[in-house]
């Protein structure tokens, strides 16, 4: 459901009779992870590790600037817990210096479904680069839309060497997207020397996130909502036994926020037309 706000304004002329108590769906979800290890059999851009959610949508993995994307068993995952060999994804990541607009990066998105918001809790991935490739990484999301690296390292050696190693962000919690909207992550490789065929790979990429109800009464709210509904509805059965007419309730009502989100289950107070 979406998040409904409603202005003092909206209730002159409501019944007291309309006022409902219900079970509304609030809350913060556990820290779960998603990723790739880019298959076994064959290759695939897409998530295939970790656990799904119906409240997110994880796109596949892409690049920045529209560079092809190669999976190959060609050097494939190893020297680290976990690694899981079989297929990498990799491409020619452009040579020189780090440029926001310009640098090659590894780009994924995640999409929470309307009412909730996603915080990006922690990356871990392996990475190969050759000696001609990047020799460093920075991570870059669309939280701040982009304006500063929420994790930054050095690629194996410098110059890297070629060998597999397994980095891991650490916590990442203040990534936090905007409420219903779309969280842009970009792994940027830079430095390198050269923009020869395969040069960075990427493989076991794992993304712990969780996700937010992005409007959620203070507890406090509960009970004053509880206690006029209750109220309301008091008053509303002894007019109506003495045959009178309908209670109005004029500005400034206390009430001014009646929310829906989804999953788990607190009482609020709705008005219904």
């Amino acid at each position: 459901m979406r998040a409904v706000v409603l202005n003092r304004s909206a209730f002159v002329g409501i019944n007291a009779g309309t006022l409902l108590l219900v079970m509304l769906p609030v809350g913060l979800r556990a820290q779960v992870s998603i990723g790739w290890d880019f298959g076994t059999a064959s290759g695939t851009l897409s998530p295939n590790t970790g656990t799904t959610s119906a409240d997110l949508s994880v796109s596949d993995l892409s690049s920045f600037l529209a560079q092809t994307l190669s999976l190959n068993t060609t050097s494939s995952s190893a020297g680290y817990a976990g690694a899981t060999g079989d297929f990498s994804v990799s491409f020619a990541a452009k040579a020189g210096s780090f440029s926001l607009p310009d640098s090659s990066a590894f780009v994924f998105t995640l999409t929470p479904v309307s009412g909730y918001q996603v915080t990006l809790t922690e990356l871990t991935f392996g990475s190969r680069s050759t000696a001609s490739g990047p020799s460093d990484l920075a991570v870059y999301t669309s939280s701040d839309n982009y304006g500063s690296a929420v994790f930054s390292t050095s690629l194996s050696a410098s110059p890297p060497d070629g060998s597999w190693l397994l980095y891991e962000t650490g916590s990442l919690s203040s990534v936090t997207g905007t409420s219903s909207a779309p969280l842009t992550v970009m792994l940027y490789g830079y430095g390198g020397s050269s923009t020869s065929s395969g040069n960075w790979r990427l493989d076991d990429l794992t993304v712990s996130y969780s996700l937010t109800a992005s409007a959620v009464p203070e507890p406090s709210t509960y009970a004053v909502l509880a206690g006029l509904a209750v109220l309301g509805f008091a008053v509303y059965r002894r007019r109506r036994n003495a045959g009178q007419g309908p209670v109005k309730f004029l500005p400034p009502f206390p009430l001014s926020i009646c929310r829906t989100v989804d999953h788990a289950y607190r009482p609020s107070l709705c008005l219904l037309p």
